[in-house]
């Protein structure tokens, strides 16, 4: 009996055994079924997939441009001014944005008014520096070139907030060794403001947080000037900058980032002017100046700041242009060059037969510094006030040539008066400059690559 029971017991544990086997197996297919299946992504599946990643990235977007990523990652240099006009005030934003670049900073894009670059608009007399260039095409420059890029000035408040952790006051030249020789308590290479430098809580609107002054001249570390002055600020202002270079005591000393492999210059600048710039040079050029003319550009600053410089000085250098021109357009004129020379008067000093001559169809376009266009620099001064009368006798040596006429097409910003006067002066036939400086290099830079392979020529007069 106890032997049948023990047989029976077994029989049930055995049959028990079997059921949870078979259930076993069944659950097992029915796992294995449900991850192959989700190895096979139908197109549903996939339009699934992207649009969790789409989202992902959408989520990620949003994150980046919101103000509290802003204030955590972004770091700006801001300069308040950068000290000179058009071309050399480009280059000195150039030089900015590669200092930028060794620290992943943002340059605040500046405002401009009659070719100088500013901080900021505090009375609306100024306009972006759109006003003068593209600018998606001059990020994308230096984007390309290994530079940081120009945020606008909306980027910086939004971040910054009317707040400078560091305002950076840069001693240039002399000026810092006559500090030191005066006892100031300074270090190496940057120290402690005094005097109107002293630090202040406000600057130009600006809460201060620190104020320091550096001695660009003897600075030329990078790694040390971002340890031991920068310090991780995020908003930093300086004063005064005056860009890069090594030949000069008045310009900092940095060296370009290992990254820039093709430095870029002010002459790159010129293939993404303003468009509007762009327009109205080529309407002038179809209007007032046939496709063969020549080019003048008279930069009399440089003429009366020399050690004889006068308005003597500069009627003989246009003596000089007008004899140029006659060589160009009469090659038999040096016959006749040892008379003109002879003459007493300047005003009498040109043949009256030249408009007589051959070639005297062909127009000459004049730019000039000292009109109330030009520049703004004091040294020019001399000549704006006797504006009248040298225009007047310009027109009678030149046998009465054509000047852009800035009213006309409502242009009133000097910058954007001297970039339409460089594109119509680099695409005549001859250039001629008279007087010299960084402008006159800019606009003999565009003439050259305008004429690779052509015959005209670039001729450099009342350079003594």
């Amino acid at each position: 009996m106890c032997t049948v029971q023990q047989h029976s017991t077994i029989f049930r544990a055995f049959i028990a055994l079997i059921i949870v086997a078979v259930i076993s197996y069944t659950a097992l297919n029915s796992w294995n079924s449900k991850i192959m299946r989700s190895f096979q992504i139908s197109p549903q599946r996939t339009v699934s997939v992207l649009d969790t990643l789409q989202r992902g990235m959408q989520n990620g977007t949003k994150r980046h441009n919101s103000p509290q990523y802003l204030k955590t990652s972004m770091k700006f240099y801001m300069a308040f001014t950068y000290s000179e006009q058009l071309s050399k005030a480009t280059e000195n934003l150039i030089a900015l944005t590669a200092l930028a670049a060794y620290s992943g900073r943002n340059v605040v894009v500046p405002f401009v008014n009659n070719s100088m670059f500013t901080a900021r608009n505090p009375r609306n007399e100024t306009q972006s520096l759109a006003l003068y260039y593209n600018l998606s095409a001059f990020n994308s420059k230096l984007r390309s070139r290994g530079y940081s890029a120009l945020v606008s000035w909306e980027s910086f408040l939004n971040v910054c907030r009317k707040r400078l952790d560091l305002l950076l006051h840069f001693i240039y030249g002399k000026e810092a060794t006559h500090l030191r020789q005066n006892g100031n308590d300074m270090q190496s290479v940057f120290f402690p403001c005094s005097g109107r430098r002293k630090h202040k809580d406000f600057f130009e609107g600006f809460r201060i947080t620190r104020t320091v002054c550096v001695d660009v001249g003897i600075l030329r570390s990078v790694e040390k000037f971002h340890s031991k002055v920068i310090k991780g600020s995020p908003c930093v202002g300086i004063v005064e900058w005056r860009g890069n270079g090594t030949l000069t005591s008045f310009r900092a000393k940095f060296p370009l980032p290992l990254n820039i492999h093709r430095p870029l210059s002010r002459s790159d600048c010129s293939s993404f002017f303003n468009e509007t710039l762009l327009k109205i040079a080529r309407d002038f050029k179809s209007n007032s100046l046939a496709n063969n003319y020549i080019s003048v550009h008279i930069r009399s600053e440089k003429i009366l700041k020399r050690p004889n410089g006068s308005i003597l000085a500069l009627l003989k250098c246009f003596k000089e242009i007008a004899a140029q021109i006659q060589k160009y357009r009469d090659p038999d004129h040096k016959r006749r060059e040892g008379n003109i020379r002879k003459q007493e008067h300047i005003q009498n000093f040109l043949d009256p037969n030249l408009n007589h001559r051959e070639g005297k169809n062909q127009k000459i376009f004049v730019a000039v510094d000292f009109l109330a266009s030009g520049s703004k620099s004091f040294g020019v001064l001399p000549a704006r006030n006797a504006a009248s009368s040298l225009v007047m006798y310009l027109k009678e040596v030149l046998d009465n040539p054509v000047f852009f006429q800035p009213h006309v097409y409502n242009l009133f910003d000097g910058g954007s008066v001297a970039i339409v006067e460089m594109i119509i002066l680099a695409s005549g036939s001859q250039l001629l400059l008279a007087g010299g400086g960084s402008f006159q290099g800019w606009i003999k830079q565009q003439f050259m690559e305008r004429n690779k392979e052509g015959y005209a020529k670039v001729h450099s007069l009342c350079t003594e």
